[in-house]
């Protein structure tokens, strides 16, 4: 007969008996469904908490502790009861010269978050933000109103070079028209040299038969080449400058006298 300290036959029923059954559709007992399912939960969160930050952890391990309340376990806990603390109850009495009221619950937990910056730097951060906002704005505001500038300068400067065209191209009709008068000639080589003639005048003159005298209508669109037509005329014609206001002897005298054909070179 074998002895009890030798081992089991490998090949007997008790070798069977202690090995679990692991087949599929095979109900667990209790306590393997709950290892089961622990170590399914932790899986869960270790996949979930894998991709998080440590930063964020620690937040969310910080807001779970703190909204637990403190236990009887607690050593501060426990000395607050044998003084006479129940949980609800304030620290403290009510003070008459306060209108706060006692302290009930715990005090707020302010975590820093700027690193190493010390007491008083998120203050600072804020008040230099703030700074370079109103840096910002003011030189947005600088920089709209140097344009706002620039082009009302740009319109004055546009407008009173239009009228200064318009004034030197009616001054020119005039000085041509004067010349030509005194010449005796009663009509305009072309039709935008004098100016504009009343209509009753313009209905004579279309009432007269065409010559080969007749003026040339194709007066330019641009008022700055009618200028440019009339000076070429009156200075090679006439030797006449309308800003000089004279008429010269001949071409020599007008080129030697005369400081150009435009106005910004008389300005100069």
């Amino acid at each position: 007969m074998a002895s009890e300290d030798e081992e089991d036959d490998y090949m007997s029923d008790k070798i069977l008996q202690k090995i679990e059954d692991v087949r599929p559709g095979v109900p667990m007992k209790k306590n393997q469904e709950r290892e089961f399912q622990v170590s399914k939960r932790k899986a869960e969160l270790n996949r979930l908490n894998r991709f998080k930050k440590r930063h964020v952890l620690e937040e969310e391990q910080r807001k779970e502790g703190l909204s637990k309340p403190i236990d009887e376990s607690n050593k501060g806990f426990a000395l607050l009861s044998k003084m006479g603390f129940k949980p609800g109850m304030s620290l403290g009495t009510q003070s008459t010269s306060s209108p706060e009221p006692a302290l009930v619950a715990p005090i707020e937990v302010k975590m820093k978050t700027d690193g190493r910056g010390g007491l008083g730097m998120a203050a600072k951060k804020e008040e230099s933000a703030k700074e370079r906002l109103q840096k910002h704005l003011e030189e947005a505001s600088k920089r709209d109103c140097s344009k706002m500038a620039k082009n009302f300068r740009k319109d004055k400067q546009s407008q009173y070079d239009d009228r200064a065209l318009r004034g030197d191209v009616q001054k020119s009709q005039r000085a041509c028209r004067q010349l030509e008068l005194e010449l005796g000639l009663t009509r305009p080589k072309k039709k935008h040299f004098w100016p504009p003639q009343p209509e009753e005048d313009d209905d004579q003159e279309s009432s007269d038969v065409n010559d080969d005298d007749s003026p040339n209508d194709d007066e330019p669109a641009d008022e700055s080449e009618v200028l440019r037509d009339l000076t070429h005329h009156l200075r090679f014609q006439y030797f006449y400058c309308i800003w000089c206001g004279c008429k010269y002897e001949d071409s020599d005298d007008l080129e030697k006298s005369c400081p150009g054909d435009c106005r910004e070179a008389h300005d100069e």
